[in-house]
């Protein structure tokens, strides 16, 4: 049960569909998914690792200006360029750090990520 898609082992709120997906290790806590984000004048910048091959997961990003509205409602995102070469961070031979840039208006918004692995992360 420990290797299963839906468990936790670590138990950091990260399942291990979503380690497998974005590279992080499912028996050590982590602080979360993304390798940096930030508020970058009306857009929120969110750098993350997925995997290189679209046949091993699939990644949703959205955004909204509130929580009353669904995120169906937000925009979906393009995943942006990838960027390896600066050194900012330490990326598996499987993965690609990816940058999205999200458009937010007014002071808060709100960004949703949903994934899903295509195979087995057990394997």
């Amino acid at each position: 049960t420990e290797r299963a898609k839906s468990s936790d082992p670590d138990g950091d709120g990260f399942v291990n569909e979503m380690e497998f997906a974005f590279g992080t290790h499912p028996k050590a806590r982590n602080a979360g998914v993304f390798v940096s984000h930030a508020k970058v004048g009306t857009n929120y910048v969110v750098t993350f690792n997925k995997r290189k091959l679209s046949s091993e997961a699939t990644y949703d990003i959205r955004s909204s200006s509130d929580l009353k509205q669904p995120f169906t409602n937000g925009t979906t995102m393009t995943l942006g360029p990838t960027n390896i070469a600066s050194g900012s961070t330490y990326v598996q031979e499987n993965y690609t750090e990816t940058t999205v840039t999200l458009p937010i208006s007014g002071n808060r918004g709100f960004i949703r990520m949903q994934v899903k692995s295509l195979v087995d992360p057990s394997r």
